[in-house]
């Protein structure tokens, strides 16, 4: 009797891994530009679901016609880590002759809660001197 007991009471703790009850979240980030582009300004902004996150980031003060290249990376502008995703996960940012480029990406992961990360802009895929950078806040 005793083992019938404790096979209920373990049934109802078991915990469906299936099941995903992320709450939607939303971060944001005031890209700062690097000292060579004083005249760079940027934001960044994810929405995180149960899908993943989408990603977007847009620029103004750019060079007419550059095709920058940005990504999401696991910890701070100061202390950059990994990269989340592929870098064919993030479409050019290209400038109009306005000087102005916005692109989103969609990432089949979530940020976490507690973590960090940043929004990293560089000048292009063969010359990777950092644009600009922002740190992702939980909104």
């Amino acid at each position: 009797m005793l083992f019938a007991g404790l096979g209920v009471t373990l049934s109802t703790a078991c915990v469906d891994l299936n099941k995903n009850d992320v709450q939607p979240s939303t971060w944001e980030a005031t890209l700062m530009p690097a000292p060579a582009f004083p005249g760079l300004a940027g934001q960044a902004a994810a929405v995180v679901s149960a899908a993943g996150t989408d990603l977007g980031v847009g620029l103004s003060g750019a060079t007419p016609g550059a095709q920058h290249t940005w990504a999401l990376r696991l910890g701070t502008c100061a202390l950059p880590g990994q990269q989340i995703g592929e870098d064919t996960d993030y479409p050019r940012l290209a400038v109009s002759d306005s000087g102005k480029a916005a692109a989103e990406a969609i990432l089949g992961t979530q940020l976490a809660r507690d973590g960090s990360y940043a929004v990293v802009v560089r000048l292009s895929t063969a010359d990777t001197t950092r644009l600009a950078c922002g740190n992702l806040a939980r909104r």
